[in-house]
């Protein structure tokens, strides 16, 4: 059996330092939004909120908009990235949060 080289794993490539998770945190969440944050949605992106949150699904959406559905969850995506939201639950806890105001 031939000696192995220092540094060399049995036909496995070694890693010289592991992967570090991110140290950083995402930011907290806002507890409400304001027009100034809803101001920055295009009026398509502004079309699926307002029918997502009058009750429809992802494939109502986009039936009534006449797009994909891959198109109308993009554009959630987008839409809580802008306003701050981390999923669609809270999506809607800062959209009535809005409404209260």
């Amino acid at each position: 059996m031939p000696a192995r080289r220092p540094g060399k794993s049995a036909g496995r490539a070694t890693l010289s330092q592991p992967r570090r998770a991110r140290e950083t945190s995402p930011p907290p969440a806002p507890s409400s939004i304001d027009d100034s944050l809803l101001a920055t949605l295009t009026p398509r992106e502004s079309e699926v909120l307002t029918l997502w949150l009058d009750g429809f699904n992802d494939k109502k959406v986009a039936r009534c908009l006449g797009t994909k559905v891959q198109t109308v969850r993009n554009q959630l995506a987008s839409i809580e990235h802008k306003l701050g939201a981390r999923s669609r639950e809270e999506l809607v806890a800062l959209t009535h949060s809005l409404n209260d105001q």
